[in-house]
């Protein structure tokens, strides 16, 4: 497990010529062999490595983090989410509150390990199901997300890697669900079943956790896809003069956004072409291509994704609000110690021993079912008047 308040921890690591290693984290999201080999200790192998990776940063330390941009796939392997302070001055006193607070994480922490402990000496695997309704569930709203996204690739206004981004938050919301429904049960139910069934509120909140983190990384790609663009508008005169022209126009007019002679504009166009921003229509006549459209390129109209994870229809699609100040805090977080064979689509052993399967096992099956109050969902401020402080 990797843990750190400051991003830029690993960063730095990675950014070292002995530390070049963002290939294993990539390989690790999906449980794929690493092999590497040395002159001192021979070939090294994990079969399945599992890892978990933490972390806090600033806008700016998530980039340095993920060095080609949105288009590497690192980026769509981690799980985004932005947290912002509250602006009001927060005392510092010691309150019973603390103590209780820092008592339910130790009390959180037993529960956790017994747990784990309980999977790691089991001797065969402990299947984790979805019932039909839940896949029903998570096929429908990030297909809905999908097709949104998949529209922007194929207009050209986005990067094939923001489709990877849905697909892999569909992946994290099975393990986040997997995760919360072994935290919901015993370690002596564990020990004995044969399957688990996904309960209903773990699954809600998986659900739930998953769309919000697919949405703040495709907001955040927005922004930083439309700062790339803007960039280059202004290192690159031509890109320049197209932005000032409608949808199609004309040589003549092209020469005077841009300023310069009847040779010049040609040559510009001809690159233009080239480059894909451009095509002709016809003599001395031009269309801009979505790639040469820089009001979409940045992708500002970026569709909100669906708020029907609880089963409430979908709002209609309306433009993704971008990321916004770079002193905006990041939490970036890898999921779970989990283990799949590479390409499942799904993954297994959230936790050691407790593999993803689709539903179908039925030998001692945990049911999942809607509780009263007294569910096992425990908590440590349900007795307090005040809002909880987290």
């Amino acid at each position: 497990m990797l843990f750190s308040s400051e991003a830029d921890a690993l960063s730095t690591v990675l950014g070292q010529e002995w530390g070049r290693w963002s290939h294993l984290l990539r390989k690790a999201f999906h449980h794929e062999a690493v092999r590497r080999e040395t002159k001192s200790e021979g070939l090294l192998v994990v079969e399945r490595p599992v890892l978990a990776v933490a972390l806090t940063g600033t806008p700016a330390q998530l980039w340095r983090l993920v060095e080609g941009g949105v288009e590497d796939g690192l980026f769509s392997r981690f799980l985004i989410t932005r947290l912002r302070g509250d602006n009001r001055w927060v005392s510092q006193r010691p309150t019973p509150r603390d103590r209780k607070l820092q008592e339910a994480v130790e009390r959180g922490a037993r529960e956790v390990y017994a747990r784990w402990e309980t999977l790691r000496r089991r001797e065969r695997p402990l299947a984790f199901e979805l019932t039909s309704e839940q896949w029903d569930r998570l096929d429908t709203t990030f297909g809905a997300i999908f097709e949104q996204v998949v529209q922007h690739v194929e207009a050209g206004t986005a990067p094939d890697a923001l489709a990877a981004v849905v697909k892999r938050a569909a992946l994290a919301c099975v393990r986040i669900a997997c995760v919360l429904s072994l935290l919901h049960r015993e370690p002596e139910v564990l020990a004995r079943a044969d399957a688990l069934e996904a309960d209903a509120r773990a699954f809600e909140a998986a659900l739930e956790l998953a769309v919000a983190f697919c949405k703040a990384s495709l907001a955040i790609a927005s922004r930083a896809l439309a700062e790339e663009l803007e960039r280059e508008l202004r290192a690159d005169p031509k890109l320049q003069a197209l932005a000032q022209l409608p949808e199609e126009f004309s040589a003549a007019d092209f020469d005077a956004a841009a300023g310069v002679p009847e040779r010049t504009g040609r040559e510009w166009r001809r690159q233009l072409i080239e480059a894909g921003h451009l095509i002709r229509t016809g003599k001395g006549t031009f269309r801009k291509t979505a790639n040469g459209n820089p009001a979409i390129a940045g992708l500002p109209d970026l569709p909100d994704l669906p708020d029907g994870v609880r089963g409430e229809p979908a709002e209609p699609a309306k433009a993704a609000e971008p990321a916004k100040a770079a002193t905006d805090t990041l939490s970036v977080q890898v999921s779970e110690k989990q283990a799949s064979t590479p390409g499942d689509g799904l993954g297994a052993d959230d936790l050691p021993a407790a593999a993803v399967v689709p539903t179908g096992a039925t030998a001692n099956r945990i049911e999942a079912r809607e509780r009263d109050d007294d569910d096992g969902w425990w908590d440590p401020f349900e007795d307090d008047e005040d809002e909880a402080p987290f």
